[in-house]
């Protein structure tokens, strides 16, 4: 449900964008430690990119209108406090916010070593989060392995790495995913509330 979920706004892939330098922040990459912000230190404007994000991008990402996660939930058990230009596992350089759930935050990064924009999943640290989180990616790994040539694999959203970090509320398991379309939420919203329509439905 939850890789079904995450191809319900399409499965419009994207290209390889433009050199590093000329999208990357300036921003240096601080190193993850228990000694990192134990809550979020970036918001509104300071989530602004140093250069502009390929227009292909812009209609996915969050903007300062929509409502954000509960400050309270950065706490033991809760999210890992994310900042731009963080650097997880010495290859995905946090770009902008994507999105946000009761499970997870999810990042747009650039990934430094195939040079191509991911979606970075970050799921909070309570044992019940991680245990679902282990269960998602056994899928996921599930449908990455299949075969290649099985035209119904395309329909199911590409998990690209897994691995976890430790900070101050605890360990968080994290998932490197293709980057598709927008967020559930907004098509939650979109619909007011009332769910996704059975054709949307059916086309997953």
């Amino acid at each position: 449900a939850a890789a079904a979920a995450a191809v319900a706004a399409g499965r419009a892939r994207l290209g390889h964008p433009e050199p590093l330098a000329s999208l990357m922040p300036t921003a240096t990459h601080p190193t993850h430690s228990s000694q990192a912000s134990c809550g979020p230190e970036s918001s509104g404007s300071e989530l602004a990119l140093a250069t502009p994000v390929p227009q292909m991008l812009q209609g996915l990402l969050g903007s300062d209108d929509e409502e954000q996660e509960d400050p309270k939930d950065y706490c033991k058990g809760g999210y890992y406090p994310v900042k731009i230009g963080d650097l997880f596992n010495g290859r995905y350089h946090v770009v902008r916010k994507l999105g946000w759930g009761h499970f997870s935050t999810v990042w747009l990064c650039w990934d430094i070593q195939r040079k191509r924009f991911v979606a970075l999943k970050v799921v909070k640290s309570a044992g019940h989060y991680t245990e679902t989180a282990v269960d998602e990616i056994k899928l996921l790994k599930c449908v990455r392995d299949s075969d290649p040539s099985d035209p119904k694999r395309e329909t199911i959203v590409q998990l690209i790495d897994d691995f976890r970090i430790s900070g101050v509320n605890g360990v968080h398991v994290c998932m490197v995913l293709e980057v598709l379309g927008h967020q559930l939420l907004k098509w939650i919203i979109k619909s007011n509330y009332q769910g996704l329509p059975v054709p949307c439905v059916k086309s997953i």
